[in-house]
C-alpha cells in the first residue's frame, strides 16, 4: 500500500493483488504496521553524545561546516480528499490542495533522526519546529556548540543556524551570500532525504485517507507516516541504493576517525553562548569563522 500512489493503494486493489478478502486485508495491514512501529526506537532515534560527535566530524570533513548534528526541513504530504473537519481550511497550505505539514530532521547520512507530523498544511515550518524538543529541551538534544541547520524559515538560536533571509527585491551582501551557499551544501542532504522518503513510499504523495473531526482519522494517517519513517531508516542502514529519479546521488563520506579532533579548543566556535545572548550569536560566530578562513 505504501509503495503505491493514488488508486493503486486502495483496499480493492490490495485484495485483488493478494487474492484475499476485505477483513483479511485490514487485519494484515494493521499487523504489519504494528510490527514496523515496534522497531521505531531501534531505527528512529536522536543520536547520543558519541554519535553526534561522529556526525559533526563527517559534515566538517566533507563540507567544512562545524558542529552540525541535524538538518531541519519542512515538507507537505498532500491529502487526496478535502477534510471533513472544522479546521478544513487550515489544511489548504502553501501549494494547491489540502495537505499535512511535517517537520523532518535528518542527519548527514540522510537518516531521519526526528520528525513531527500532524500539523495542517498552513502551518509555517518555524511554528512546527518550535513545538519540538529541540526548542523546548535543547540541553537534552545538544552539547555545547552543537546545533541543527535550516533554511531562512527558521529562527536562529544557539541550537539552530539558518540561512540569511533575502527580502523581495533585495540583494544579500557578499558574505551573507557565501554563507548561504556554504550552508546549502549540507542542507541539500535534507532535500535528498525527503526525496528518498517520497520516492520509496509514493503513498505520501497523495494520502487517500479522509481527515474528519474524529481524532482517530488523523491518528491512523500518522501511524502510517510513522511506518514510512521507520522503513526509510531501515533502507538507509541496510544500504539500499538511491535512484537517480529521486535525487542527485552523492557519495557518503567514509571519514570516521574518532581520534582526530577537527576543532581547536581555542577556536571561537568552541566558546559557549550565554543564555542572554542575541539569538543569532551562533550564526555570527560561524560567519566570522568562515570569513577568517576565506570561506574555504
Amino acid at each position: 500500500m505504501l509503495g503505491m500512489e493514488g488508486a493503486g493503494a486502495n483496499g480493492p486493489n490490495q485484495r485483488n493483488t493478494f487474492m484475499i478478502d476485505k477483513g483479511t486485508s485490514t487485519v494484515f495491514s494493521r499487523r504489519v504496521t504494528e510490527a514496523i512501529l515496534s522497531m521505531r526506537e531501534e531505527f528512529c532515534n536522536w543520536p547520543d553524545a558519541e554519535e553526534r560527535k561522529k556526525l559533526a566530524r563527517i559534515a566538517f570533513e566533507d563540507c567544512g561546516l562545524p558542529h552540525v548534528v541535524g538538518i531541519a526541513n519542512g515538507t507537505l504530504f498532500p491529502l487526496a480528499f478535502e477534510p471533513e473537519s472544522i479546521d478544513a481550511p487550515d489544511h489548504s497550505g502553501r501549494d494547491d490542495g489540502y495537505s499535512l505539514t511535517t517537520m523532518i530532521v535528518c542527519d548527514y547520512n540522510k537518516k531521519i533522526r526526528y520528525y513531527l507530523a500532524g500539523f495542517p498544511g498552513c502551518a509555517h515550518d518555524n511554528r512546527v519546529y518550535n513545538a519540538t524538543g529541540f526548542v523546548k529541551r535543547p540541553n537534552d538534544c545538544f552539547a555545547d556548540m552543537e546545533h541543527n541547520i535550516g533554511d531562512s524559515a527558521f529562527e536562529n538560536s544557539p541550537y539552530m543556524v539558518s540561512s540569511f533571509r533575502k527580502g523581495k527585491g533585495e540583494t544579500l551582501v557578499e558574505d551573507h551570500e557565501k554563507f548561504n551557499t556554504k550552508l546549502a551544501i549540507v542542507r541539500i542532504r535534507s532535500e535528498h532525504c525527503i526525496g528518498i522518503l517520497k520516492g520509496c513510499f509514493p503513498w505520501l504523495r497523495s494520502i487517500r485517507m479522509k481527515v474528519t473531526d474524529d481524532p482517530k482519522s488523523v491518528k491512523l494517517i500518522l501511524r502510517l507516516i510513522d511506518a514510512t519513517v521507520v522503513l526509510h531508516n531501515m533502507l538507509i542502514e541496510f544500504g539500499e541504493e538511491e535512484k537517480e529519479e529521486w535525487i542527485d546521488c552523492e557519495d557518503f563520506s567514509d571519514y570516521d576517525d574518532e581520534l582526530r579532533a577537527p576543532f581547536r579548543e581555542d577556536d571561537v566556535l568552541n566558546r559557549s553562548i550565554a543564555a542572554a545572548a542575541p539569538k543569532d550569536t551562533r550564526r555570527k560566530q560561524l560567519l566570522r569563522y568562515f570569513k577568517e578562513n576565506a570561506f574555504h
